[in-house]
This record gives C-alpha cells, structure tokens and sequence, in this order.
C-alpha cells in the first residue's frame, strides 16, 4: 500500500513487507515497478526474494519512506504536511506528479507532461503566485 502514495512518512513502530516470495505468489509487474522506481533495483531484489520484514530504519534508508517520525508525533506532522501542501499550486503540484512519473517510466513521450506545465503557465494561479511572491504574501491559489 505504501508504494500507491507520492509520500509516506512512517512511525518508528512501523514494519513493511512484501511476503510474495513466503507465500508462493507472483507480485504484481505495476507493483513491482513502483518498488524498483521508489528503491532502486538491488534493494528491490532483496524485498522480494527474502520476503522478510524492514524496520522503519531500513525503510528510510533504502528510500521506502520520507522521513520517521516517533509514534506520537507522526499524526501531526503529517496534518502539518497536508496544510502546507494545500497551500500550494495544485496545478503545479499535479505537474510536478506527472512529469515525475513520465520520468520514472523513462517515456520517450512527454507531451501529456508538456501540457501540465502549460497548464500551469497558463492559469489564474501562476498569475497569484507571481503576485504574491511580488507583495511578499503567501498565495491564494484556486486550482484554475
């Protein structure tokens, strides 16, 4: 499940596996890119042939998750995260998200991620950040 989410920050009590190689399964292809995409190759072979269970400590380090945060602190920060995130460009954001997927992938075509970024150089929220940014106010942005 963590490999569905652009960021994943983890409790130190936290645990992450991947049991195919214990159960007799084949894991997914689209999953297993995702692994290789977010760990690398070599870090990925061993998830999947050992089948055993990562600390939160190995997971920050082989790049699983973004950062580890103490059992009780990790539910505010990650609130703290949301609201800062919600105050960002979505447009921008949703740029960002393709053009990194399209780069992941290694496509030959980036057009769909050329359109994001004239999305973005074309919307009301490009004006408001410039704006902003020139009034030295945070930005007011509305997804258009």
């Amino acid at each position: 499940m963590a490999l569905a989410c652009d960021l994943r920050y983890a409790a130190a009590s936290s645990r992450f596996a991947i049991p195919a190689a214990r159960l007799g399964i084949g894991y997914g292809v689209h999953g297993t890119n995702r692994l290789v995409a977010t760990v690398g190759h070599a870090a990925a072979r061993e998830i999947m042939f050992s089948g055993r269970r990562y600390s939160s400590d190995e997971a920050l380090a082989m790049g699983l998750v973004n950062r580890v945060l103490p059992d009780a602190e990790l539910d505010e920060y990650v609130r703290q995260i949301a609201t800062e995130l919600a105050t960002n460009a979505p447009l921008s954001i949703a740029a960002s998200k393709q053009i990194i997927n399209a780069v992941i992938r290694a496509q030959g075509d980036f057009s769909k991620s050329e359109e994001a970024i004239a999305r973005c150089m074309h919307s009301e929220d490009y004006v408001e950040g410039r704006r902003a940014f020139m009034e030295k106010r945070p930005a007011k942005f509305s997804g258009r």
